[in-house]
């Protein structure tokens, strides 16, 4: 994703440069920008700023600052949007993506004043990418089909190849394949008929990584080759490196293993020649992953250790991914202790990544929460002092009409009033709906994080122990005794495993995953005993993910408190989807209670907030001796 991410920022550098052929060395240009005229040292330093780009950042800052001075005091409108489309660049490019915006924003306001139809077809294309990184890909693809249509009016080429591109990759961010090789392809007929090797070799590394993707290998190392070639033609080490990467990849994938390492010995090459700890980062790590397939487990977590050194420590999720292979390796060295330290590394990381998104999440929601009650007060406000100036005004009336007149007025203001405390309740309300939902998330994506943990560490260590063990008795000779009682060892190493799968699987269940919300609880009630018959009616279409979760969840702790405190005989649990509803009831013949007394559990309760976080409905209806059904309904669409 980031090697891609890369190929999309420069094919809006190519886009905007308006495929402008520097005509003078470097030397030259500094001298112009040292003694020129302003028209010459602005043409200038905007070549300066497009040349550096690709080699020095801080240099094109600072020349597109001055490129900015300049054209500000001499009032060169055409340089000064040029200068902000420059800037722009180079703060996307370095992440500051507010700056990013305004700049582009600057530009645009220029260049719409204009009847400069390449400008301003370049600086939709150049909005679209903020809308890109705000991930509305709608709109991002609606302002870059505005930018084609002017590019195809004005018959170029160049830059409607470009824009395709562009439309191409966004249909890549949102895993539409078909339509971003639709799209790839297009570009690529053009592109083929241009001389602009760095734009051909783009959308070749986009299609390359396409093919990956959707596992069509032998196209997708086509494509790379493609793209690896035009890009040696024109000595582009960038563009070289993430090239390399991206074949390299999908060798892999083919079994061309030495091929591919060639390619990713290269490419780290490159990288540490350029400075460019993300791309070497990208290759060690397809190199971490190819050793330990090869199960050349040392190798691994050597390449890891040094890819460890190399990652942000604030980057939570590349962090995860290192202490994973490392975890692996360890285990099949037989470090253990390094197998300890690595699980608890990537343990605690998680843990910190899921704090941070929790965090992240309700601090948004409060933000916005606290913005539109801000709002509200503040046209209430509004309106009262409206209704106090028009009293003013009607008060050099006559007394007995002003005296009416105001009456009314403060009857309507006290039902303003009171509206407004409605809507403020409400928005508390629904604030404590989203809170609601998320600790419900919270919770959904703890099991999950529990039930990976204790299959993918926990029980890769016991395998690991329990090969270890096996070993250790096929190779030492032992009396009959001593055989006995570690076979038996052996066998409660086995149920160990066993009864941790079983735990992993009800905290998160596979088959939730992956078939749907009937086969899971199907499976469920079928795990536990005879006595409990499920029958699913209607439509078996896929929900949102969250309601079968939560579906599944309340569903089981409903079967577990009748297993636990009714004595039931029987459980029969019948579940009813329709394509706007789904419905559930969970009945037992066992000795009931009565719903309006107080109980010390909580888990009543608990299912209730469940169902009120997704607007359903819950009912209980039991008696002493006569068992106890609950039912649940709620409105729903389709996944």
């Amino acid at each position: 994703m980031k090697i891609r991410l890369l190929f999309f920022i420069l094919l809006f550098f190519t886009l905007t440069a308006n495929n402008r052929i520097f005509s003078q060395n470097l030397d030259s240009l500094e001298q112009i920008v040292n003694s020129g005229l302003n028209e010459e040292k602005l043409e200038a330093l905007s070549d300066l700023t497009l040349y550096y780009q690709d080699n020095d950042i801080s240099k094109a800052l600072s020349y597109a600052w001055k490129q900015k001075q300049i054209a500000l005091k001499t009032n060169q409108t055409y340089w000064l949007g040029d200068a902000y489309e420059n800037l722009g660049y180079i703060y996307f490019y370095d992440q500051y993506i507010d700056s990013t915006e305004y700049y582009f924003q600057e530009a645009y306001k220029i260049w719409n004043k204009t009847d400069n139809k390449i400008k301003i077809g370049a600086s939709l294309s150049n909005l679209s990418l903020i809308f890109r990184l705000k991930n509305q890909s709608d709109s991002a693809i609606f302002y870059l089909q505005k930018a084609r249509t002017i590019f195809e009016e004005e018959k170029k080429d160049f830059l409607v190849s470009q824009v395709l591109a562009n439309i191409a990759s966004i249909y890549n961010d949102i895993g539409n394949h078909i339509k971003h090789d639709q799209y790839a392809l297009m570009a690529l007929a053009l592109q083929e008929k241009l001389d602009d090797n760095r734009a051909l070799g783009i959308t070749l590394i986009n299609l390359c990584e396409s093919m990956e993707a959707q596992s069509r290998y032998d196209e997708a190392v086509e494509y790379g080759e493609r793209a690896l070639k035009a890009f040696r033609e024109i000595d582009q080490s960038l563009f070289i490196c993430a090239a390399l990467i991206r074949t390299g990849s999908v060798l892999f994938q083919l079994n061309e293993n030495k091929r591919a390492m060639d390619y990713l010995t290269e490419a780290i090459a490159i990288a540490e020649y350029l400075g460019n700890n993300q791309m070497k980062n990208e290759a060690l790590l397809l190199k971490v992953n190819y050793y330990l397939q090869q199960k050349e487990y040392k190798n691994a977590k050597l390449n890891a250790i040094n890819l460890l050194a190399l990652t942000d420590t604030a980057n939570k999720r590349d962090l995860m991914r290192i202490y994973d292979c490392l975890l692996t390796a360890s285990i099949f060295t037989n470090e253990k202790d390094d197998a300890i330290k690595y699980f608890k590394k990537y343990v605690d990381t998680k843990n910190e990544l899921q704090q941070q998104l929790f965090i992240d999440n309700i601090s948004e929601l409060e933000i916005k929460y606290e913005t539109e009650k801000k709002e509200l007060k503040i046209t209430t406000l509004e309106e009262e002092k409206r209704l106090i100036r028009w009293l003013s005004i009607a008060g050099g009336a006559l007394l007995l009409l002003a005296l009416t007149t105001f009456i009314l007025l403060w009857r309507f203001t006290a039902q303003k009033k009171h509206l407004a405390e409605t809507q403020i309740k409400q928005f508390e309300q629904e604030k404590q709906l989203v809170a609601t939902q998320s600790v419900l998330d919270g919770e959904t994506h703890e099991r999950s994080r529990l039930a990976r943990d204790l299959h993918d560490g926990l029980g890769s260590m016991l395998t690991g122990v329990r090969l270890n063990l096996q070993e250790m008795k096929d190779g030492v000779k032992l009396e009959y005794v001593d055989l006995e009682r570690f076979d038996r060892a052996l066998v409660l190493l086995d149920e160990s495993v066993r009864e941790m799968r079983r735990v992993s699987h009800h905290l998160m269940p596979e088959s939730l995953n992956r078939f749907g919300l009937k086969s899971a609880v199907n499976d469920f009630c079928h795990s536990l005993n005879s006595h409990i018959t499920f029958d699913y009616f209607g439509d078996e279409t896929r929900l949102d993910p969250k309601i079968e979760v939560m579906l599944y969840r309340t569903i089981h702790e409903l079967i577990n408190n009748a297993l636990k405190h009714s004595g039931s005989q029987h459980i029969m649990v019948q579940i009813m989807q329709e394509p706007d509803r789904i419905a559930f009831t969970v009945q037992d013949d066992g000795c009931g209670f009565n719903p309006k007394e107080p109980t010390d559990g909580t888990g009543l309760q608990n299912i209730r907030t469940r169902m009120a976080a997704y607007n359903g409905t819950l009912l209980v209806d039991s008696k002493a001796g006569e068992g106890t059904e609950v039912s649940g309904e709620l409105k729903v669409r389709n996944s």
